[in-house]
């Protein structure tokens, strides 16, 4: 039975980056330097909070890192195979994948030489194409990227792989207790990679940095994956009891490490590459977001079973936020170069420039109109690219149907 508690915070993680990397342009035109002056009223309060919202859009990131291992974990809980073949379940998983984002990725290409005059090298096309871009470049030099969101599409794709690889140690030592391994070895890397960069001035290459690394990530995909281990075998309720949780604690401490985070972050002057010094906490905060979500669900499933009622949505904000969430990959990967692409068409057609942004009602139509035109440009690719593909996915990873008795017959005679 499908969660639609999942599909809500994939939905509004989903929005939240859109917010974040329409930002710069969007809500500074409207509101200049508004996180930096003093609150006199509640209006002032409601927008303050708002373009947070906007400029903390990264979590949304990270949030979905956990909700992929939830989602591919879900399936495999269910059949607890004694192990997972490598090819056929990278086949699969990259299948479904790979047509939506080479449409983005041509797009974005197109785009990129238009009007970047970017040099495309054979390095950097064979690692997009590949996603393992970032592993071609050396030390703290940033690839040169069609897209800001294909770097984690790498990441995703290196995470599968990974994920099977070490699914004969989840068999023989448990979820739990490799997700303990390697979150302990996430916060070892962390760590490490601050006393190097800020201590002795080390220079890393970015396939190894926190961001990017996809042992320093599988971690918090695992910890998804425990959270869908445990609603398969039904003990979500028995970890909130082991962790001494009420429902309304679980969800209070979750909303309390988020603001934790944003507060930190809002009022330290950290380093960009620093950021991902936040990934365990929020990791923490999704986990206890997401346990209290499915706790909540499950509750209410019991409840309409008991009653014979259907387990839909009814509330129109709920459809909605589903809707985005069942778009959301196609949304992801499209939204930067439609609102990149309607910026450049600001700029040549209008004489906009990016220093005027703050306080000019110019910018702020220019942006709405690439937020817009990428939901548009979301559905064309949602219905005639990535439904599709996951059909056709689907006929490839079905059994081969058994001959009927009349073509056994026929075999035999």
């Amino acid at each position: 039975m499908r969660l639609y508690c999942i599909d809500i915070i994939r939905g509004i993680s989903s929005l939240a980056i859109v917010l974040l990397h329409s930002s710069i342009t969007f809500w500074l035109a409207v509101f200049p330097d508004i996180l930096y002056q003093p609150i006199e009223s509640v209006s002032q309060f409601l927008i303050y909070i708002t373009t947070l919202t906007c400029n903390y859009g990264w979590i949304g990131v990270r949030i979905l890192i956990v909700l992929s291992g939830f989602c591919v974990y879900l399936g495999i809980a269910a059949r607890k195979p004694e192990r997972i073949p490598i090819f056929p379940f990278m086949k699969k998983r990259i299948l479904r994948l790979y047509p939506t984002y080479f449409c983005v990725l041509l797009c974005a290409m197109l785009f990129t030489i238009l009007f970047y005059r970017a040099d495309l090298t054979f390095q950097n096309i064979l690692g997009h194409l590949i996603f393992w871009y970032h592993n071609f470049y050396p030390v703290l030099k940033e690839p040169a990227e069609f897209s800001s969101v294909f770097w984690f599409m790498s990441l995703i794709a290196q995470l599968y792989l990974v994920f099977t690889l070490l699914y004969p140690f989840i068999r023989k030592h448990g979820l739990g207790a490799v997700c303990l391994a390697t979150l302990t070895f996430s916060i070892v890397w962390h760590v490490f990679y601050i006393y190097t960069t800020a201590q002795l001035n080390w220079e890393w290459y970015a396939c190894i940095t926190p961001r990017h690394f996809v042992l320093a990530n599988i971690g918090e995909w695992l910890v998804g994956a425990y959270l869908a281990e445990c609603w398969h075998n039904k003990q979500h309720e028995q970890l909130r009891t082991k962790l001494k949780l009420s429902l309304p604690l679980t969800l209070i401490i979750s909303i309390a490490i988020f603001l934790s985070v944003i507060i930190f972050k809002q009022y330290n002057d950290l380093r960009f590459e620093y950021r991902d010094s936040f990934n365990l906490p929020l990791t923490a905060a999704t986990f206890l977001l997401m346990l209290y979500m499915i706790t909540l669900e499950g509750r209410t499933m019991q409840r309409k079973q008991a009653a014979n009622l259907p387990h839909k949505p009814r509330n129109p904000l709920t459809k909605i936020i589903i809707f985005v969430s069942d778009r959301s990959y196609s949304l992801y990967l499209i939204h930067v170069t439609v609102i990149a692409f309607m910026g450049q068409v600001g700029i040549r057609l209008f004489n906009l420039k990016i220093e005027d942004a703050p306080g000019s009602f110019l910018w702020l139509l220019t942006i709405i109109a690439g937020i817009i035109i990428a939901f548009i440009a979301t559905e064309f690719l949602y219905r005639f690219v990535e439904l599709p593909s996951h059909q056709w996915v689907r006929k490839l990873s079905r059994p081969p149907a058994s001959p009927t008795t009349t073509e056994t017959q026929k075999i035999k005679t």
